[in-house]
């Protein structure tokens, strides 16, 4: 079979390898198609000259075909569309992390053979999650990413016991795939209003179709006294990089509200710690996506999934694994339009 490696700055190859046969408790897919993330475009800038990422590129948004098993499979069979949750691939399944659904922190992660960019895998069946009928599957690969928005509400100090945050107004600031995802979350689970701030048009539209109520431009004059107008009880900054957003963040939530942070900063970021201690703001950093009360983050991303067939829409960009230095471009190059470049079978 095929898989990507990335092999220096901006460059993937394909391989072929040998994938092993899955064992007991383990699923064999067929990969239909894997989302180009942006912890993967920062991976395929940074990666130096030599480097070697390991079969599959690190491609974890996925979603594929059961076209094998080895024993025990719980339940599934071949032919069922499935995503999968990529912390889960490596999970020993029994310390106290997996028991709680937080396979990001499993205490005894094993090897995986390879990653989504790839024509197939070997999973357990416990990363699996049986996509809902009726759902198309170039939606589906938009799970994970719709999981970390629903991740990042869920488990906010803010939220109720229950996950939810009924009645709150939430602003985010960032609408591409990862700030979608936070709007789609937070208005599935209650909020009242969402402000979402986007840069380019077509983010604005798709925020407006994920549930926004209103969207401002991150050009607009006064963006930050507007937000400080609306006060909301959570702001989800959804950016990273060095847009100075933090500190917008910090501005504009609330008395006693909350800042939650999931977009990735590599330095550090300038806070203005007296602004929030006067309004007792709390932060949150979530990473990943977790279960709470049984119910895990992935399967209420694709309960929402399944109940927004207009989503299909985010998928921008379809292109076959071996121009996936293409898709990569694609996705780095938000002037194109893309908002999540899927790389798969045709």
């Amino acid at each position: 079979m095929r898989a990507a490696w990335l092999t220096g700055c901006k460059q993937l190859d394909i391989r072929e390898i040998e994938l092993p046969a899955p064992s007991d408790g383990q699923l064999l897919i067929d990969v239909v198609g894997c989302g180009v993330c942006g912890s993967n475009l920062h991976e395929w800038h940074s990666a130096h000259a030599g480097a070697n990422s390991g079969p599959g590129a690190t491609g974890h948004e996925i979603v594929g075909v059961v076209a094998g098993f080895g024993g025990t499979t719980s339940g599934f069979a071949v032919g069922d569309a499935v995503v999968i949750e990529p912390s889960a691939i490596r999970a020993c399944q029994n310390c106290p992390a997996c028991a709680d659904g937080a396979t990001w922190f499993c205490a005894h992660k094993t090897g995986a053979v390879t990653y989504g960019f790839a024509d197939q895998m070997v999973v357990p069946a416990a990363a699996a999650y049986r996509v809902p009928v009726g759902v198309d599957l170039d939606v589906a690969v938009l799970t994970e990413p719709i999981a970390c928005g629903v991740h990042a509400v869920r488990h906010s100090w803010t939220a109720r016991v229950d996950g939810r945050v009924d009645g709150l107004d939430v602003v985010v600031l960032g609408a591409g795939m990862l700030g979608l995802g936070s709007i789609a979350a937070a208005k599935w689970l209650g909020a009242a209003s969402v402000t979402a701030v986007a840069r380019h048009r077509h983010q604005a539209e798709a925020a407006t179709i994920a549930g926004a109520t209103r969207v401002l431009s991150d050009s607009e004059t006064g963006l930050s006294g507007t937000l400080r107008r609306i006060r909301p009880s959570m702001v989800i900054e959804a950016v990273g990089g060095t847009a100075g957003t933090l500190s917008l963040s910090a501005e504009a939530v609330g008395w006693r509200g909350e800042v939650v942070v999931v977009g990735a900063f590599e330095k550090p970021q300038p806070v203005n710690v007296g602004a929030l201690t006067a309004r007792e703001i709390r932060m949150f950093f979530p990473v990943s996506y977790a279960a709470r009360d049984g119910v895990h983050d992935f399967q209420v991303a694709l309960d929402l999934l399944s109940a927004h067939p207009d989503f299909r829409g985010f998928v921008t960009h379809r292109l076959p694994l071996e121009n996936i230095n293409e898709a990569f471009a694609l996705a780095n190059d938000k002037t194109s339009g893309s908002l999540r470049v899927l790389v798969g079978s045709a």
